[in-house]
């Protein structure tokens, strides 16, 4: 479980953390802004993080077999699954990389339509886009036409426009 230190704004997990517990990071109050996952770290859901409203970055220890951040958004090692995208990050737009095909549960889970990026430019690859997964209210998904991207976003009342 995480120290309670309310005032804390980064935190590293020990290399000894293996597995995430539901309520790891259950602090309403908790002020984190980035997070560095340990090397030992093989499994994540990104509900874990919901509360934490503050944060903008994960970072991954280099030595992690599982997982790797890019620009503080977490990806699986190969950086085939994007598994976590930050509450607080600071962009309007963000650009799903190609290589992604799965965007995992709760990786984008904003509690609210005043955060997350107003634009998300989802690529042709991806084929699937896991279950709890909220974009804010006003947000526009940007994809292919025919697009997995385009199913979804229209099944779940967002504005999608065919690049």
């Amino acid at each position: 479980k995480y120290p309670d230190a309310a005032d804390r704004t980064s935190y590293t997990m020990p290399n000894t953390v293996i597995k995430l517990e539901q309520n790891s990071f259950k602090l309403l109050n908790c002020q984190l802004k980035s997070i560095t996952i340990s090397s030992a770290l093989s499994d994540f859901d990104g509900a874990l993080f919901s509360k934490l409203s503050n944060l903008q970055s994960v970072f991954v220890s280099e030595n992690n077999q599982s997982f790797k951040s890019e620009d503080g958004v977490l990806f699986n090692k190969n950086k085939t699954e994007l598994v976590y995208y930050p509450i607080d990050k600071e962009a309007t737009k963000y650009i799903v990389p190609d290589s992604v095909t799965t965007i995992k549960a709760s990786a984008f889970s904003f509690p609210n339509s005043y955060t997350g990026p107003n634009e998300v430019e989802i690529p042709t690859s991806v084929k699937t886009i896991e279950a709890n997964n909220r974009f804010k209210s006003k947000c526009t998904i940007y994809g292919g036409s025919g697009s997995y991207a385009e199913t979804w976003a229209k099944e779940n009342g967002y504005t999608f426009i065919a690049q």
